[in-house]
């Protein structure tokens, strides 16, 4: 019986899903979810009372997967370096396999600043990646004449880091940019950030 309800709650989260990557939050109804998952809507509002219960619910499954997959590519890293080009991969690799699931974070970042549970969850993501970048790629012990680092801090560095590949990939989607200018952006941006992190 558990098992036939998570089936049914899994379906639901994946309908959600893809009407949200194509339609996004507002747009987005809880008929067209049920629909989409073709399940009745007392089926849905069993599982998820409300829209917002629903999306809180797919917000948490994708920042849980996200980090867990940032996490699993920057442990391949030897080094602060290749962690950092890894990190910067796992943005440029999202950008172009799973355009979706950006829009979503992205889509979800806009509905965090009215949204307490969506705040939560963004925040969540956002300071997690932070903490890995400050204890993953920068230097541990900046020296004092560090341009950068012994001026502002991992702390502080680190979230300019997340907000560029984050604020880059907003400006990619938005653009409709081709792989050539993906590349170039992204070569930019790791030469940048390879200047600030030492």
């Amino acid at each position: 019986m558990n098992t036939q309800r998570e089936n049914s709650r899994d379906k639901i989260l994946e309908a959600a899903f893809r009407l949200l990557s194509k339609k996004g939050y507002a747009n987005v109804s809880m008929r067209d979810i049920a629909a989409e998952a073709q399940v009745a809507l007392g089926l849905l509002t069993y599982h998820f009372r409300t829209k917002e219960n629903l999306f809180t619910a797919l917000a948490s499954k994708l920042v849980s997967t996200c980090f867990d997959d940032v996490v699993r590519e920057m442990e391949r890293g030897r080094d602060e370096e290749e962690r950092m080009h890894l990190l910067s991969e796992y943005f440029k690799k999202i950008l172009v396999e799973r355009p979706d699931v950006m829009k979503i974070f992205l889509d979800f970042s806009i509905q965090a600043m009215w949204n307490r549970s969506f705040r939560f969850q963004v925040t969540y993501l956002f300071n997690k990646l932070a903490e890995l970048i400050r204890d993953d790629i920068l230097s541990k012990k900046p020296s004092e004449d560090s341009p950068v680092l012994g001026k502002y801090g991992a702390e502080a560095v680190s979230k300019v880091i997340l907000g560029s590949l984050y604020g880059t990939a907003f400006q990619v989607l938005l653009a409709g940019k081709s792989r050539k200018e993906l590349e170039e952006i992204f070569g930019l941006g790791n030469t940048l950030i390879e200047i600030c992190s030492k």
